[in-house]
Order: C-alpha cells, then structure tokens, then sequence
C-alpha cells in the first residue's frame, strides 16, 4: 500500500513540474490553439512552419560554440539547437532578482487568482496537455495580456500555468512578465487593478487571496532587445550550463529537464592569448570587460555603452577637455574638429569619425541626412557646400539667403540650485545653415557627460547638468555658430549652487508618527540585521478582535497564571460553570469568585489570532474593556497589579499598568500604544524599542488582568481589538473599509536571506538557523548542493577577470590552492566561500546594496549610481531639494516646487481627503464647449441639465441632454472646491464615472455617422496661470453603462496643449490656481444623454482623517514674506511683484533688503547675497567693478563709458589714469578710437566728428550701406550686412525696415518691433512735425520725481508763452530734486516720436553750472513701468552772448541715446517703443545748484509725425506694422475695437476679444469690462441681469434677460414707484423678491394675511380688512406632520408646522415633552427652519426620542400640536444568495434551473429574478425565487440577477452565469 501511495506521489510531483514549466506549458497552449500572435504582441506557435517562437535566455554554448564539449551536444536537433530554455528564473518562488533589470531582461512574477466557481473544475483542468486546459488558458492568457498591452509600454507575457480547488473555488497560478521591470511596484498594482473589476471574459474572478511573488529575471531577451546585432562574447570564463527549476513544494523532489554540461579536463590553460576558435569582437568593435561588443568609436564619448560601464573609465574624463568647447574630439585619432562639421558630408576627421552614426534622412527623402537638396534640379551635394561662396547648385540656391546666427530665445539669467539638484538650460538660434549650439561655463569647457551634455536639434541647444556640484556655479554662456559667423548669446546664465542640507534623521533612524501624531525619528529595528530603514508609507492596520456574541463561543480565551510551568498544562481555578458569556453586555464572564481564586493571579490569555508574528502591530494599540463587582457586605480592597503583559520568546516579558484603580460595577475601556514609552521590563525600566520589537516578533502569549479587588465577585472582557498593519494593502479604497492609518512601521532594507518588513523572516530557500539566523536550506529537496543557485543582492556585479580566461582556473595540478581567485575544488571547477556561479562565471557577490528605489544603476565595483533624486552611498535617501523618498516617484524622489523661491522642502504632515462636487446646487455644474469659434455660444445645443439627489440604490448624478456636439467638445465644467488652489491634490486621484447613450427618437440608438463615438479627445482638462493640461484615456468606451475612470494628479499623466508630457513646475502651476476643471461630456456625433456621476478629488487637510498621510505634498520652507505649502502666497504685509516672469514677495512700504551692494543697489537676492540692478553703470555680485564698455573714472570716482567710438568695447588705464580701448570699431585706430586706420580716411561731410570710410571706390557697385565692404565674388554677390539680402545688398530682410542713414551703426535696416505681434513691417508714410510747449496755459508743473512735492507759483514772460520761470526755487527744500514735469500735450501713445527730437533750453543757470564743459541737465521718461534717463544729449550755445545763463539742449528718442535710470543699463529699442507707446512722464531737471534761486524752461518743442502731403522730412525711422485682427497702431500698440487687454505674454501682452456674452460689441481696452450692455444685461461682462429682468440658471449668459412682471413697489394701485425684483428657485420658478404692502404669493398675486379682494381681476386691489373684521378673529389652528416616526440612529427628520391665522399675526415655538407632561431642552441636533415651520433633526441619536410640540399663538390665544419621535432597532439588511453552483454550463436545448435564496429579519420581502441586458428568455418560469429556463436557446447565455427586497426598502442582488456551450 506504501509501495502504490508512493508511485501515487511521484505520479502528482512529475504532472506538477510539467504544469511548471513555464516554456513548455505555453508552447503546449499555442500550439492546440494553431496561432502564431494576437494583438497583445505576444509571441505564439505558428504550427504551419513548427518554428517555436517562445522566449529563451542566450545559453552560452550559444554566444561561445567555440567552447561547446562536442560530446555533450552530439545529439543537438533543432528542438535542442545548443540552446537551454531556462524554466525559471530564480529557482524558487518569491526569489529576490539576482541584479538590477536592464532594459533587456525580462522580470517574472507568479500571480494567484481566485476565479471563484466560473470554471468548472474536472481532471481535465488539471492537465496541461488536455484540450480542455489548453482552452481554458487560451482564454485567460489572450484577455490577460490584451489587457496589460494597454496598461503598459513594452512586451509583457502572462501564462497561466495551474489550476487547482480550494474550498470550491477555482484558483489559477499565472506567470506574468514585463520587459525592463520586477519591480512589485510597477506589476502588481496594473494585475490588482484587472483582479478588483471581477470579470476576464466570461470569467468571474475575486481579490480573495490574491497574492503575486517575485521569481526573477530572464537576461536578454530577444523580444526586449532593440533591432541589431546582438552583443556577442569575447571569450567565457566557464562553459558550465545549468537549469534552474521551480520549487514550489519542500516535499517535492527537485526536477531537472536537461544535465548540465560540465566542463572537460582537457580545458586550455589561463593564457593572454586568444584561440583560434574563439568568437572574437570584429575589428571595428571593442571588448568591454564583460565581454561585450560594441562600436570602437563609443570609447570615452561621454556615455556608458558597456553594460558594466567599463568604457569610460576615469581616465576619459582628461579626453573630453583637450578640445575648445565649439570643438569636439575625433575618436581615435585625437584630432579637434568644428562642432559645425559634424555630420556636414564632408570627412574631417582622419578615420571618418565626424560622419559616423549620422541621423537617417527622413523617409522619402532623395538625399541623405548630411545632404542639402538643391531645389532647381533636385540634385544632392555635402551640407558642408553651404554657404561657402561658392556656389555649387545650378540655381546657386546653396549661396542664397545665408546669415549668420541670431539668438531668439536666451537662457534663463539666474538659476538657484541646491548642490545635488538637476538643472536644465535651453538656447535657441535661428540663421541659415541652421546654427550649432555648444555651451561654455566661465568662458571653459562644459565638465565632462555623462553628469553634464548637451544637445543641439534644429537651432534648440540643451545643457543639462545633473548633480549639480558647488564648482559648477558660475556664468554659462551660450554660443551659435554656422559657416557664417559665431554669435554669443548675451547676457550670461548666472548659476548659483547652494549646499545641501543635512537630513532630518540620522542614520539608522526613520522619521515617523508617534501616538499622538507627533513627528519623531525612531531606530531601526530591522531584527537586529539592518541599519538602514524608512517609513512604511500606504500602509494600514487591520483590526484583529473577538467580541463574545454567541452564549456558548468564549472565543478561545483561557485562563493562565502569569508563570506558566511546561511540564504540564495549567489547571483552571475555576469549574466550566462560572466561566459565561453575556451576549447582552458583549463579556465574557467569571463568576462566584473565591477567595482560592483570588489568591491564584490568574490571567485572561488570548487566543492564536492574538499570538505569533505581530512586530507590524508596533504603533497600533491593543484595545479592550472590562468590569468588575465587589460585594457590599465588605469593604473595597483594591490589588495593584499589571493591567496586560506581553510575553514573547524565552518568556521574555513586558508590563503595563494604567495610572489609578478602576471602580467596581462599571464598565471600562482600556487603550494601550504599542510604543515602548508605555511598557516596562521585568526590572522595571522603561522598555526600548528593541525589547519591545523583540516581544512583538513572536508573541507567545498576551495576558490580560483578571483581579482588580480582594473582595471581587465576578469580573468580565470584552470587545478585544488588536491593530496588525498589513502592509501590502496601501490603496485607499481599503482604508474606507475600516482601515486606520498606520503609523511608525519600519521597511527595511533586509540582507538577501531575511525578508518582512522588519526581517523578521527568513527568505524564500533560507531556515531558521540554531543561531537565530537564516541560513539556505538544505531540506528542500535538492539533488546535488553544488547545483544550487543562490540569490544575492541585486547590482552590477564585479568579473574576477576581466582579461581573457579560458574554463580552467588553476594550475595543470588541480591543486585547491592554486586555483584561480574565486575558484576552488577538484580541477578548480566549483567556486570559493563569498562567490556566485552566474552565467559561467564564478562572481564576487555585490558588497553594497543599493536601494533600488533610488538607483538608476549599479558599478562595476558595487557602487551606486542614484536617480536624479537621491543621495547616499546606497541611494537611500532624498537629495537636497527633493522629498518623498518612495518607488512610485520616477527620479526615486519628487523635486521641490516651492514656487521656485526656495528647494528646501519635505513631506506634509497633511491626511488624504476628499471633494466631492455638491449635486443640489444647480450652479455646481455648467456645461462648456472646448474647439469651437464660439465657446459661449451653446444655445441649441443643450436641451436640459437635470441632477438626481441618489438613493439606497444609485448614487447622486448629474445628467445633460445634448442635441448637437459640433463644432467643439462639449464639457463639465466643475465648480466650488475643484477650482482655486489644488495644491493639496498632487499625488491624489481624481476619480468619476460617465455613461452615455444616443437619446433622440425615444432613446433608441441610430445607426450611421451620428452615433460614430469620438475619439482622442481630451477626457479631462485643466488650466490655471496660463497653462492648459490635458489627460487622454485610451480606455475604450460603452454605451449604456458606467466607464470608470482614475486620472493620478502626477506630471506623468498629463500633456501640455503642444502634446510634450507635462513637467512638475507645469502641473504645480495649474493646481496653484485652477481656473478650469472640465470632464468631457459629449461621446457621440449626434444627440447625446451624458451622465457624470462618482466625482472625487482627492487633496489634503491638516486635521488627522482614517486616510494615508498625503506624502506627496510639498511643505516647502518659505523665505521671510512667503507662505504657504508651497510658499505660493505673499505674507501679510508683503506684496506681489513680477520679476523676470517670476512673481515674488515684497514687503509693502518698507525698506528693501539691506545689500552689501557698495551703495549702487538697494536689491539683492535673499539667498545668496547678489546685488540686483546694480546702478553707475557698476557690476559684480556686490557692484563693486564696472559694466564692459566703461572705466572707473578715478576724478569722478564712477564709472564713465570707454572713448572707443562705440558701446561695449573694453578700456584700461594706463599709468596716468587715461583710458585705452582694448580694440576699436572697423575702420578706426588709436588709444581711444579717434583715429582713422589704415585704407580708412575721415569723411569730411561731418567736420564735427570723426567719421572714417575707406579709401578705395566700390568697384562691385555693392550698397554702401547694406554691404559689408566693396568686394564681391565672381558672380556679383556682395557681402552683405547681417540685416541685408540681394546680390547688391540693398534690400532689408523679412521682418526689417529700412530708415536710411538714421541708423547709428549704418545698417539701415533694423528689425520690426511690432510690439512683438508680428514681423511684418515697412518704412511709415509719415512727415515729421513738432509739438510746441505753450506755457500760457501753464500746464508745466515743478515736482520731484514721485509727484509728492508740487507747486505752481510760476511767473511768465510776454513773450508769446514760449518760457516759464519758477522764482522761489530757495524754497524748495534741498532733500527734494525738483523738476519740470511737461503736460498732457507731451505724454499718451508717442511711438510715432521714436526717432525724433526733444528741444528745449534751459534758463536762469548758475555760472558755476555754465562754466563746466560736460554740463548736461538730467531728462527721464517713463511708459509701462519702465524709466530711462538720456545719456547723448546735443548741447547748442546759440544764445551765450546774448543771455550767458542759458543753454538750449537736444536729445533723440533713440535707444542709443538713453539708459534705464535705475539698472543703468544700455536700453533698447523695444524698451525705448514700449516706453513711448504709452509715455505717462517726462522730467528735466530744474536746480542745479544749492545756490540757484530762480529756474527756468523755454523753446520746448517735441517731434512726432503725421499724414501730411507737405515737404516735410520723412519720419524714416517710425514703422509701420500690419497688424493682424485685434490690434491698430503704427507699431501695434493698441486694441482694436471690440478687442480688450490681456497683459501676459511679452511686452504689451495681447488683446482678445471682449467677453460680453454676445450683449455687447466693445469693452474698455485697460480692464476688459464691456461698455453700453444691451439686453436689459450689466455686470463687467454683460453676464447679470439689470434690476427688475431675470435670466434662468440653465440658460445661456448670450440670451436677453426677461422682465420679472412684478407689480411695482411703494404703492397699491401698481404705478411705478421703484422696481420690483424678482429671482429663480431650484426648480425654475420665478417669484417676485418683495410684494408691494398687502399683497402676497410668488408673483405678487393674491391678497396678504389682513387683506381682502382679488388683484387677479382688472381694478381688483387688496384692501385691509376693517376692524370689526378683527374682533371677530380666532386662535390659530395647528396641525404636525408627520405625527408618528421611527429613526435610527444618524437618521434625519423635518417636521412641519401647518398654521392658520387669520387677522392676526402668529408666533411659533417647538419644544419637547417629558412622559410628565414637563419641557425639556430640544436636543442639539434640531434646527428651525421657515420661521418655525420646520424643525428638523439631525443625525438622531436614541436620546433624542420623545414627543415634539408646536405652540403657535396670535393675540386671540394659542393653539399646539404633537409628534410622536421613537427609536428603532438598528435594521439588519436583506441577503441574498443563489446555491451553487452560481455558473452553469449548458447546452441549447437543456433545462436549467438557479435557485435564490433570501435571509432577513422581516418577513414581508420580495424576490425577483432580471437578465442583465435583456430580458427573460421566452418560457422562463420564476418561483419562490427559483429560476427554471426551459429549451435554453443559444442567445440566452448571460448574467441573471436575483434581486430581493424588504419593506424597510432593502435591496440586495446575487448574480449567476449562464453559458451555452453548443448544440445538444
């Protein structure tokens, strides 16, 4: 019988590693089921070719056949071609990855779901090679991997392998794999989520007992392998080849499908030399040190292209700085080469490298990536003939249009960073050829990649540096370079690098909660094996309890002295009759205590559920309650005592007791932290951490006080409640389920052998050792030990050797101390103590693990590479300026936000919550259209919004009735608590549910275009501060039914509106002020009915919830005058301002931030101490050296602009303090410029000046002023200035104009401003004209700069108005600068001025101000927050003799001629156009002496421009833009009518149109408000209604507001008083507000109490009754409904009130009666509504119950009536459920029959059966709840619904499948 049990045995084991073998099971599945791919990508069995197209792993017989034993593989067929399929990965179940996954490797994992009863299970299913199980797999296989192919990127498997029964239910073991990833993160959640929907194809499936271990990695699949060669091998260290077998069981046998080939004797020797035979890299390949082939020329380029990274090594690092940075280095050569010459056609360097690994020409393309198209004839020539001059298309189409680069996008001026932090530069050029940009930092090389590169695409240069170090900071310039010239952007990036802060905890701790919600950092425990440890975030205790209901179940808890001996079992002191459980009180009880008993100190002991493993339940709380009686023939004698005692292993105990004695004879709570402050050792000290996690680790037992007093009775437990974390459960849909929050769990980071959260276990394939550790086990069932594969620590591991080695690893000796490092054995054939066999190869394991959550990738020498955001040897932690160390976060940690004013930041200490939109508020929901002309205009199209408050049944919806959704998308627009600031939502779930249907003709769907779904629309959509996101899901939707959806407020699942995916400063942005929250609405091309339903916004709130702590919000430390999570808010006290498009805090009135900035700023930066907007024309981080351009003056003691001829040209001084020009301007020499050079001659049409012009004619005839010299080449093309074209060089560019000489630098063309909307532009039409300041009208004024100083106490000469004199100039005190303010006249859009002159003299001077030659007074303007002060101003002494103390002075509105007078920084012409376009003051200085007593203006004239047909002088220098819709203006600086300002953007902003609501055609061009609102409308955008009209909540703001028909207030007979007002309810009823005197009712129809008549009739009017009428008056009647109720508890009531009084007013009172008749207090849930009307209670609690009265009383007595309020039993819900089995399969023609049955606690119920879908099929029978279908047909598979109700409203609902399996 043994002998057949046996056989029995080995007959199951052997069926069961079949199912095992993941290979052959799926090759057996795919080749009955004859196909080769489904649409999951997956790979299958193509039977009519027999090629097998299952994953392998490369065997290394495979990469290395030069050392296949000939012997071994003689028998190779093609099934077994020298390749090993590998079954599995790690061997073992639950297995730790043997190293990091690569993007080549394959992750495994088993996952085991329950399918419930939807299979049916027979021995069939239990056969891998049964058609039946082939069909069963088929089916789970092809959904599963639909499924995952959607959810995630890349190639992914999922085999099911075996079935098996448990408790009735069907539980499948599926292997699911994924390219690049076994990561339980990144897999499990995807599985979990298909498990929770409960359906996969026809069959049911349940989260019960689902489970999902790791197995390991399959190393370089094919299918994970991008297209090319694959890498071959240099050489093996070891042909050894091994199978490595799942063991699922340790009863089972270990099962090996194929010997391992062992290596040979006659193995060469180690040698330097390589065999013949072996496979070696090819001549243009190098062979990294693990064998790896890869291109010769990847060597030291910056990137790590050997896996082991072994081909930049250090000593690259020296390679990558020899070359100048617009240079780069020719692999193998060591030749520097133009970065322009790159991939340009032409061979630069020696070995070709420059034209290596060239982009691929677009598809289609006639020429190659390198190549230039010429357009005449198509032919092709090098990129590197561009631009050469010399022309090599026929057409000369490759010599046309070539400019040199111009920089339109700089890179960011400042840039804070935290040392570690990642920072991102970006620079665009454009010109032709397209510009190269390379970067330089401090005028040096760029450090070397891989840490720091740069890209340069299409004119868009990237720098990207990544840990950014303290030596990084500095100025980082950008350089774009082409054939034709090199141009550096100007200003620099400036990049200041802060220090990293320390952590907040030190090693070997984590930051937690303590009890109290209080941050702490605790050691870690880590079961004495580990050090480094963090948080358990998402974790969630799950209570473990017993609470005594049933009379006889005592659940097991015993009775035990707190010394338990082992040599037998302890006897109770008490009979089983005074142990009793009340169901009454929830107790189990001990009574008739004697005084034996009292003595004995007995303990409760709590049961097995209680015991064991419980170091989870650290920071939980064990919770019960007690009571106690004494007799009261005695006096109390209380005994002190421990209240509960743990006791874990070796009887190690731990105490506590609660403060005071209990008293007898009520009952008490007991709550007890498990945190050892609460606990005591056995001596009596305060337990630590450790003692404590000890005891937890395995408790034996938990005792619990049983004598509290000496004279005791009878006591009694209670309700036992024990918090366990479980912490794989992190969603929170199970902390709604009764989850509490955890608190201090530890996750440790546990050595290959222990596994749990605090180690507590050992691993998969490792025992409890003698010692207390794990050690391997060695009673799994293995055959030979040395076969064995171990798991170690994921990483790159280290090669022994790197050189070439043959198998053997030893002397010819076979001596086991000669052998190779690493090896040892007989033959040297095994490998040594510390070492792996891993592919052939015997591997020092990895000595530092390293966190996988924080590493990218792992070294050859075992260090960490860390993500972006982390830190630490082992990549353990958050980098400075990140927070939430965590595996979700892609960089390993999330950046700080902050505002960008701070990158200090951690985790909130905020609990998750929700919002949730309110469905009876009918303005919670408007509906939006998104891509139409016309986004307002939705008239016509939504036919009716309606909300529905929900039930037991259904929960609350909104609804809309679209009848047509084109143009545009039609969406909700959320309202309320969705829109604002959402900080607090990132990292939370936005959650809703919509369903659809096609609702025209009676609701039944039409065929054809109009019910076509629409696709790739946005599903949600937010904007906020100017940016729009947008969220597409590709989930395919259905009719008819809810589509769920989940959308994760994290930057990865949001695009921005050009399709880029979002970054984190773009979503924080939005969620800073979220202006637009929409869920798309319309599904369908025609009529539509959309539902929207389940809306849930997940954010944060500071108070504790029984949801997870939101780790993913920011809590940033914000500088002095910012708050805020993310310091997105100014202090009080502070202001907002915009600086360089940041907006920053200041503080309102007060001083600015004392500067170490020697005296020429009051601004620096608050964090590092640089001066800002240093003044003098200074510099520096403390404006301490001056701008280039100009010198320090040693007279002045300024800084004064070098004599070098032009702006910028740097000076020195030589030793007598005169200024030299380090270079001059073309054309001119000497010390400062004033000299002509050589071929130059001075050009005597200006006398004044030094003007130099060359000596020689222009013999091309080229354009002097477009032309950059008088040569030419041979074909006539003149070399033309940058902003010139045409052979000649005499036309302007697109988007220039020319305006002749006024040039300064003679280019004669410069760019259109067009306040930067648009590049079209032309020389105006306009005539120069003065304005002329007439001082008759004295509207000059003398003021100071800020307008707070003003007088008008002038005096004006008779000659014709044309000066102005202040004589009480003394008066003015000398604090103040005065100065003369001109008037309107001068001021408003002036940009027609721009070139223009400013004239004007200055009177009544000092002689000691007359007498200095560099005199000049001071003249400033302003326009749009900008101010400049003149510089170049013309001084003209026309008038000396005549009148010495007058001086006449002329300034141009030039940019050359004026600087910014607080940065003193040159200006520009856009500064200059944007300070004319609206010019708002202009000053001259009016004292320029303390001594000066009288000043004086005169002669002010002001050039503009007009139309005019006069010979006037042309106004060349004004433009003249052609603005697109929306603008007027010479340069586009106005709003055109209709059209209103919108100032973000660049310069002026841009104008949009007026948002009236269609009621109005122009708005004010400054605030957008709209003007002259027709339509009876007002309000800023026409969207109210004027008094006295009404508009419904529903309806369009475009429609007319309608009268309210109200009568008229303040008199009876309806004439006109003042206007009646009138709104709308809820339901669309239009009640007028007020009622003029004795009229009532919603429209003001009916007569008021005390009056009488009918206004209904003409002239009817309501009269007040006389007062005879009164005296016959009554006490009011009174009646309460509902008269009787029953509540439960939380339930809610409204009583109503109905009064009748006539004549006579009324008051109303409620109140409560005592069983006496007595009142008493209403409780205080009740509230009064309608002026006593109503009283409503709220969440009635068994207190409450009572009678409730209505007194009512007028002036003839009082009246009252009653309601009867009782409390009901708490209601026990209505079950159903059908016996199984709940599927069936069927064949048609059969009969079946489902039987349902019902439990509930009433017997008026109702049970009825529903098909969902459809209805009953035709001869179906319903009875007493059984379902009999007769003669199934074939369209009657499906699901049946057994529905049952009870007559409390109950509602429960079972479901059964039928399936039709064929004909019968």
């Amino acid at each position: 019988m043994k002998i057949l049990q046996l056989l029995l045995l080995i007959t199951a084991a052997l069926s069961f590693s079949n199912a095992l073998n993941r290979d052959e099971v799926r090759h057996t599945i795919l080749s009955k089921r004859s196909v080769t791919r489904l649409e999951s990508g997956a790979f299958f069995y193509d039977k009519s070719s027999s090629n097998l197209l299952l994953r392998k792993k490369r065997s290394l017989t495979e990469r290395f056949p030069a050392f296949t034993d000939d012997e071994d593989f003689e028998d190779s067929s093609t099934e077994s071609s020298g390749d090993v399929y590998f079954t599995n990965e790690g061997g073992r179940e639950d297995d730790e990855a043997p190293f990091a996954p690569r993007d080549q490797d394959f992750g495994w994992q088993r996952a085991k779901i329950n399918l419930l009863d939807s299979v049916a299970f027979n021995s069939d299913l239990e056969d891998h090679n049964s058609d039946y199980f082939a069909e069963v797999a088929f089916d789970i296989m092809t959904h599963m991997e639909s499924y995952l192919r959607l959810q995630l990127t890349g190639y992914s498997e999922a085999t099911p392998i075996m079935f098996r029964l448990e408790e009735g239910n069907v539980i499948v073991t599926v292997d699911i794999g994924m390219c690049g990833s076994q990561d339980p993160t990144t897999l499990e959640p995807v599985v979990y989520a298909l498990v929770q929907t409960g359906v996969l194809g026809q069959y049911r499936m349940s989260t019960q007992g689902f489970q999902m271990n790791n197995l390991g990695l399959d190393p370089d699949r094919p299918e994970c392998i991008a297209a090319g060669p694959a890498p071959t091998a240099r050489t093996p260290v070891h042909t050894r080849v091994f199978t490595a077998e799942n063991l699922v069981d340790e009863e089972e046998e270990k099962r090996s499908t194929r010997a391992p080939v062992r290596p040979t004797s006659s193995s060469t020797t180690s040698t330097a030399e390589t065999p013949d035979s072996v496979k070696l890299c090819r001549p243009d390949q190098a062979t990294c040190r693990n064998f790896q082939c890869i291109d010769r020329n990847r060597i030291c380029d910056g990137h790590a292209d050997c896996s082991d990274g072994s081909d930049e090594p250090p000593t690259c690092d020296g390679t990558h700085r020899q070359c100048a940075p617009e240079e780069f280095l020719c692999v193998g050569t060591d030749e520097c080469k133009q970065k322009i010459w790159r991939c340009d056609g032409d061979i630069d360097c020696s070995n070709g490298f420059d034209e290596d690994n060239c982009p691929t020409a677009a598809p289609g393309s006639a020429c190659a990536s390198t190549e230039f198209q010429c357009p005449g004839d198509g032919s092709c020539i090098p990129l590197s003939y561009l631009c050469d001059k010399e022309a090599d298309c026929n057409d000369e189409s490759d010599e046309r249009g070539c400019s040199q680069p111009t920089v339109t996008r700089h890179p960011q001026r400042f840039i804070n960073a935290t040392e570690g932090d990642d920072i991102v530069l970006e620079c665009e050029s454009i010109g032709f050829p397209t510009p190269v940009i390379t970067w330089r930092v401090n005028w040096d090389n760029v450090p070397s990649p891989p840490r720091v590169t740069m890209t340069s695409v299409n004119g868009l240069g990237t720098l990207t540096v990544r840990n950014i170090q303290i030596s990084d900071q500095g100025a980082y310039s950008c350089q774009a370079m082409n054939t034709v010239k090199t141009k550096l952007a100007t200003p620099d990036a400036i990049v200041n690098v802060m220090p990293k802060a320390e952590p907040l905890c030190p090693p070997g701790q984590f930051l937690t909660e303590d009890y109290y919600g209080e941050e702490v950092c605790k050691p870690c425990y880590c079961s004495g094996v580990s050090e480094t440890c963090h948080s358990a975030s998402g974790s969630n205790y799950k209570e473990i309890s017993t609470d005594f209901e049933e009379p006889d179940d005592d659940d097991d808890v015993t009775l035990q002295p707190i010394e338990l001996s082992h040599d037998d079992s302890p006897k109770s002191p008490v009979n089983k009759n005074q142990i009793v459980v009340n169901p009454d009180s929830n107790e189990l009880q001990l009574i008739d205590l004697s005084k034996r008993f009292l003595a004995a100190a007995h303990y409760w002991s709590l049961p097995a559920q209680f015991l064991g493993a419980k170091i989870e339940s650290y920071g939980g709380t064990l919770k019960y309650s007690f009571s106690y009686n004494t007799t009261t023939r005695e006096e109390p004698k209380p005994i002190e005592s421990n209240d509960l005692v743990l006791e874990g292993k070796d009887n190690k105990k731990l105490y506590f007791k609660n403060e005071g004695h209990p008293s007898p004879g009520r009952k008490h709570t007991v709550d007890v932290p498990l945190e050892e402050k609460y606990w005591k050792t056995e001596e009596g000290d305060q337990a630590t951490r450790t003692e404590l996690m000890d005891v937890l680790q395995g408790l034996n037992r938990v005792l619990i006080r049983t004598i509290y007093d000496g004279n005791m009775l009878s006591t009694g437990i209670g309700k036992i409640k024990l918090n366990n974390a479980n912490a794989r459960d992190y969603s929170d849909a199970a902390a709604r389920a009764g989850g509490i929050l955890t608190a201090p769990i530890e996750v440790c980071e546990c050595p290959p052998q222990y596994a749990g959260s605090s180690c507590q276990m050992c691993a998969e394939g490792y025992a409890r050792a003698a010692d207390g550790s794990c050690q391997p086990d060695t009673g799994r069932g293995a055959e030979d030990e040395d076969e064995k594969v171990e798991e170690f620590t994921p990483g790159t591991l280290e090669i022994v050797e790197p050189s070439i080695v043959p198998p053997h690893h030893g002397n010819d000796e076979d001596d086991e101390d000669c052998c190779d490092e690493g090896y040892t054995g007989e033959g040297c054939t095994e490998c040594a103590e510390g070492y792996e066999m891993v592919y052939g190869i015997c591997t020092r394991l990895p000595l530092v693990a390293c966190n996988s959550i924080g590493t990218s990738t792992v070294n050859i020498d075992n260090s960490c590479n860390c993500k972006t955001g982390c830190a630490g040897e082992h990549c353990d932690r958050c980098r400075p300026g990140f927070f939430n160390f965590n595996a979700e976060n892609i960089e390993g940690c999330i950046s700080c936000y902050c505002s960008g004013v701070t990158s200090q930041c951690d985790s909130s200490e905020l609990s998750r919550h929700h919002v949730q939109p309110d469905y009876n508020n009918p303005e919670a929901f408007v509906i939006t259209v998104v891509g139409s002309d016309s986004p307002n205009q939705l008239a016509g199209r939504v036919v009716m919004i309606k909300q529905s408050e929900g039930d037991v049944e259904t929960q609350p919806s909104v609804t809309v009735e679209l009848d047509d959704v084109s143009p545009g998308h039609h969406y909700w627009s959320l309202r309320g608590d969705f829109v604002g600031n959402r900080l607090t939502s990132y990292g939370g779930n936005f959650d809703y549910a919509v369903s659809f249907r096609s609702w025209r003709n009676g609701g039944a769907r039409r065929v054809g275009h109009a019910n076509v779904p629409i696709t790739d629309v946005t599903n949600v959509l937010l904007e906020g501060n100017g940016i729009t996101l947008h969220h597409i899901d590709e989930k395919p939707l259905e009719m008819d039914i809810g589509n769920r959806y989940t959308v994760k407020m994290r930057e990865q699942f949001w695009t921005t509106e050009y399709g880029h995916q979002a970054t984190r400063d773009e979503l924080m942005k939005v969620l800073a002020n979220v202006e637009r929250f929409l869920i798309r609405a319309s599904y369908l091309n025609g009529p539509i009915s959309s539902t929207l339903t389940d809306v849930y916004l997940e954010t944060a709130v500071s108070h504790r919830t029984n949801r997870p702590r939101a780790f993913e919000v920011e809590q940033c430390q914000c500088p002095a005058g910012y708050v805020g999570l993310s310091c997105e808010t100014c202090a009080d006290g502070y202001e907002e301002y915009m600086y360089q498009d940041a907006q920053l805090c200041r503080v309102i009135g007060g001083e600015d931030f004392q500067c170490n900035c020697n005296g020429h700023s009051a601004v620096c930066d608050p964090y590092t101490g640089n001066c800002l907007h240093c003044r003098g024309n200074t510099a520096g981080d403390h404006c301490e050296r001056c701008v280039d351009g100009y010198f320090l003056d040693p007279y002045r003691g300024a800084c004064t602009m070098c004599p070098c001829g032009q702006e910028g040209i740097k000076c020195t001084l030589d030793k007598f303090n005169n200024p030299h020009c380090e270079e001059c301007p073309q054309g001119y020499a000497g010390a400062q410029c004033n000299l002509c050079a050589e071929g130059y001659q001075i050009d005597e049409q200006f006398p004044d000046e030094v003007v130099c012009i060359t000596v020689e004619q222009n013999k091309c005839n080229c354009d002097q002023v477009g032309s950059l010299g008088d040569d030419c080449d041979d074909y006539g093309q003149c070399e033309c200035h940058e902003d010139f074209e045409g052979q000649k060089c005499s036309n302007c560019k697109t988007g220039h104009f020319s305006y002749n000489i006024e040039n300064p630098d003679g280019k004669g063309c410069t760019p259109c401003f067009c306040m930067g909307i648009t590049q079209d532009c032309s020389v105006s039409n306009l005539k120069r004209v003065q304005i002329t300041a007439d001082f008759s009208q004295r509207k000059f004024n003398l003021t100071d700069m800020d307008q707070e100083f003003k007088s008008s106490n002038f005096s004006v000469p008779s000659n014709g108005g044309r000066e102005l004199f202040y004589p009480g100039l003394n008066l003015v005190p000398y604090q103040i600068e005065p100065f003369w303010r001109f008037d309107e006249e001068f001021l408003g859009d002036k940009v027609i001025s721009y070139g223009g002159k400013l004239d004007f003299e200055v009177t009544n001077l000092p002689s000691e101000v007359t007498t200095r030659r560099r005199f000049r007074p001071k003249i400033l303007i302003r326009g749009n927050n900008i101010t400049l002060q003149a510089i170049k101003i013309k001084k003209e002494e026309t008038q000396v003799d005549v009148d010495p103390s007058r001086r006449r002075f002329i300034t141009k509105f030039k940019e050359r001629s004026w600087q910014h007078y607080y940065e003193r920084t040159p200006a520009t012409r856009e500064d200059m156009l944007m300070v004319l376009a609206d010019l708002d003051m202009m000053l001259v200085q009016a004292r320029f002496s303390s001594s000066q007593v009288t000043s004086g203006i005169a002669r002010v004239t002001m050039e503009t421009a007009k139309e005019d047909d006069l010979r006037l002088d042309v106004a060349f220098a004004v433009e003249k833009c052609n603005c697109p819709n929306g603008y007027e203006g010479f340069s586009c600086e106005d709003c055109a009518p209709g059209y209103t300002r919108n100032f973000t953007g660049e310069y002026l902003g841009f104008c949009q149109k007026c948002e009236c609501n269609s009621q109005a055609t122009q708005c004010e061009s400054a605030s957008g408000s709209c003007m002259n609102c027709h339509g009876h409308t007002t309000g800023a955008s026409c969207e109210n209604c004027e008094p006295g009209y009404y508009r419904y909540h529903d309806e369009p703001k475009s429609n007319p507001c309608r009268p309210c028909h109200c009568p008229a207030l303040g008199s009876t007979n309806c004439t006109s008083s003042r206007v009646a007002t009138c709104s709308v309810d809820t339901s669309g009823q239009v009640s007028c507000d007020e009622c003029p005197l004795g009229y009532a009712g919603r429209k003001c129809a009916s007569c008021a109490d005390g009056y009488e008549s009918n206004p209904r009739i003409a002239g009817g009017e309501c009269l007040e009754v006389n007062a005879r009428l009164e005296e016959d008056g009554s006490v009011p009647s009174v009646e309460v409904f509902p008269k009787n109720a029953e509540l439960r508890n939380g339930e809610s009531i409204t009583l109503n009130c109905q009064v009748e009084s006539y004549g006579a007013q009324v008051e109303i009172k409620w109140r409560r009666l005592q069983s006496n008749g007595q009142s008493q207090q209403l409780p205080d849930s009740a509230v009064n509504r309608a002026g006593g009307r109503q009283l409503e209670l709220r969440n009635f609690r068994e207190e409450d119950a009572g009678n409730f009265q209505c007194v009512v009383t007028n002036k003839y007595g009082k009246n009252q009536d009653t309601a009867t309020i009782l409390f009901a039993e708490p209601y026990d819900p209505i079950r159903v459920q059908i016996q199984s089995p709940t599927m069936q399969h069927v064949r048609v023609g059969s009969r079946v029959q489902f039987i349902c049955i019902i439990e509930s606690n009433t017997l008026n119920y109702d049970l009825t059966w529903e098909r969902l879908g459809n209805r009953l099929p035709d001869g179906s029978t319903v009875t007493d709840g059984h379902l009999v279908v007769d003669d199934v047909q074939a369209d009657d598979g499906g699901l049946y619904l057994c529905i049952g109700r009870d007559d409390h409203g109950g509602m429960n609902r079972a479901a059964a499948h039928l399936i039709i399996t064929g004909q019968g």
